[in-house]
């Protein structure tokens, strides 16, 4: 009689990645066109904690000068300078799940085969997670330089402690947003909101009953959204709850321009399974382990505050965040605030 090994089983690993991975390279490539590229999800794998780049600082408006043309008197240099963006990786993890072999004999169900469905849920919940975590770390970074509001005025207060009015999102409040950026307003592709936010905007679409845009709203079930994709996702990290004007809840939205948010997978995934004993039942454990570095354009990861493998709560913090873009305008985004 033939005696099964644990090694039997290693092909349980291979249905697990295989579920997981078709899902994510399906997912992350129609996110990434439908952001209009604003969040880029790829894979890049780099040692370490952090991965940084350098490039050269933008010339100062000093260097560029009226020159006389009656003299030859010597003139200061002008040096070139770079600047150093960082990007932070952060660690997760997968499990420890477990399930009884029986279970899935009752069930008359092959485990090879749950495998690749709880795979497949796994490869879902990995990418909502990154995306969540991006969305914190972008609308954090965001706010405080190119913050606005839904008021009269658009103008909320300090940046950075903004309170918002009880106004809700309006078409104005997004001509707001991607008015932040002057006449580089076009660089903005993408805005990301709470559905909350997207249905407050669309009734208001239909209030103002202006055929091209209510027509357009109630036949289509779409909001107008100045020629841009809006990516609607119920994120966490789109709501601060309480801390408006009156104990309300804000809400954020964000407006994105070309690899605003990224966020890479940067360590090959590790998912080992593993048949348990000396228990009533025989036991089938997954656990698994992964990495993905997240980083923002015009920022730079503090790693003196934020250090290696960030909390959620740190990635939040502005003060995580310094800024290194010589203009706001080649930012990655604003954020618009709203109750």
């Amino acid at each position: 009689m033939a005696t099964g090994l644990q090694t039997d089983f290693v092909i349980y690993q291979d249905e697990f990645n295989t579920g997981m991975t078709e899902v994510m390279q399906q997912e992350s490539n129609v996110f990434n066109s439908q952001s209009g590229g604003g969040i880029t999800l790829t894979t890049k794998f780099h040692e370490g904690h952090y991965s940084s780049e350098a490039m050269f600082a933008a010339i100062a408006s000093s260097a560029l000068a009226s020159r006389r043309v009656a003299g030859v008197g010597a003139v200061a240099d002008t040096a070139m300078t770079q600047i150093e963006n960082t990007q932070v990786k952060v660690d997760r993890k997968i499990g420890p799940i477990a399930q009884t072999l029986d279970s899935f004999r009752k069930i008359n169900k092959d485990p090879r085969v749950m495998s690749y469905i709880l795979g497949q849920q796994y490869g879902k919940a990995v990418l909502l997670e990154q995306l969540n975590t991006g969305i914190a770390a972008g609308a954090a970074a965001f706010g405080q330089d190119l913050a606005v509001g839904t008021g009269a005025t658009g103008n909320t207060g300090v940046i950075g402690t903004v309170q918002v009015s009880t106004d809700t999102m309006s078409h104005t409040a997004l001509t707001r947003g991607i008015g932040a950026f002057g006449d580089q307003s076009s660089r903005v592709k993408a805005f990301v909101m709470h559905s909350k936010v997207y249905f407050d905007l669309m009734r208001q679409a239909i209030a103002d009953n202006v055929y091209q845009v209510a027509g357009a709203t109630i036949y289509q079930g779409t909001i107008a959204s100045l020629n841009r994709p809006v990516v609607v996702t119920d994120s966490a990290s789109l709501i601060s709850v309480g801390t408006g004007v009156g104990g309300i809840d804000e809400y954020q939205t964000l407006c994105l321009t070309p690899e605003a948010i990224t966020i890479r997978e940067s360590e090959e995934r590790e998912i080992v399974s593993d048949i348990i004993t000396g228990l009533d039942n025989l036991v089938l454990r997954y656990q698994g382990e992964y990495a993905y570095t997240v980083g923002l354009k015009g920022y730079t990861w503090d790693q003196s505050n934020g250090g290696i493998n960030p909390t959620d709560a740190a990635l939040k913090l502005a003060t995580n965040w310094d800024k290194t873009a010589t203009d706001d305008k080649s930012l990655g985004g604003s954020r618009i605030l709203s109750a």
